[in-house]
């Protein structure tokens, strides 16, 4: 009764309680019930296989001195999430050539809405001058700040809230295949350490090649994860709001909608030499 009290989900409550008296205080960053609940659900209620991720991800935010990161990459906003503020160098290199964030809400009690547009993103740029690292860092950022404004959202609302993931894929080429196995690390972290942030992940602006590369990328992620998939081509307003309820107003301009197309990093063309004199390594300073 306390943690549906709390808005853990029935389905939820019998492997959150349990997953309580294995931790007993040794992660306290993520055992809240409502937080708890995330772990649980991304393990379809398993509690062994649930608690372990939470103890792995507790250590890992240890190693890659996690809380160091966000305030080097932002500062807390007032939903109890984070909002992108460069405070050194580096960080400031990578807010130039990342390519998504989460979108400050439009619409009344709508869910944390993040944005990306990767299909434009500049990967032969990132690889060539070995950025990938650094762009780990704000991978991290987005998605902790996803987490923490949905768990905020879920305090206040006494409720399971989780956020909406919208990707453009709109010019994406099948040349990104050949760097498929550094996408690996970055979908590790989402399979390993980080628990179940959204509802929903809607790739819109879809080209014919992307049949071809989701063959591949597709098998990236966890199967819990890939469920939540839904791939839409440019006429995406109505899949759009029916897959995950998001309105296409809320969304920036080069989408369609009505938000500022500043409210995301610009994810401009990496030059040579771009990385020289910069500390490409993910991680918090001082790890």
């Amino acid at each position: 009764r306390h943690v549906l009290a709390m808005g853990v989900p029935s389905v939820h409550a019998d492997a959150v309680v349990a997953m309580s008296s294995h931790l007993s205080g040794c992660c306290s960053e993520l055992e809240h019930p409502l937080m708890m609940a995330r772990f649980a659900a991304f393990r379809q209620n398993d509690v062994s296989s649930a608690v372990e991720m939470i103890r792995k991800a507790h250590v890992w935010r240890h190693e890659v001195a996690l809380p160091r990161l966000m305030q080097e990459w932002g500062e807390p906003d007032s939903g109890g999430g984070w909002r992108r503020a460069p405070r050194s160098p580096r960080a400031e290199l990578a807010g130039r050539h990342w390519c998504g964030a989460r979108i400050p809400s439009g619409s009344l009690g709508r869910p944390p809405l993040v944005v990306a547009r990767v299909g434009t993103w500049d990967v032969d740029g990132i690889i060539r001058e070995g950025l990938q690292p650094l762009l780990m860092n704000s991978f991290v950022f987005a998605l902790e700040d996803l987490m923490q404004a949905g768990h905020a959202a879920s305090l206040k609302a006494r409720q399971y809230v989780l956020g909406a993931v919208v990707i453009d894929i709109g010019g994406i080429s099948a040349s990104v295949l050949r760097h498929m196995h550094h996408a690996h690390q970055f979908a590790k972290v989402i399979n390993t350490v980080f628990p179940d942030l959204a509802y929903t992940i809607t790739l819109v602006n879809a080209p014919k090649v992307f049949t071809s590369i989701w063959r591949v990328a597709g098998g990236l992620f966890d199967a819990s994860t890939r469920e939540k998939i839904v791939i839409l081509g440019t006429d995406f307003e109505e899949g759009l709001r029916a897959h995950a309820g998001v309105d296409i107003k809320d969304l920036p301009m080069s989408l369609g909608g009505l938000a500022s197309d500043d409210l995301l990093p610009p994810g401009l063309k990496v030059p040579v030499g771009a990385g020289q004199g910069i500390d490409a390594s993910f991680g918090g300073v001082g790890r």
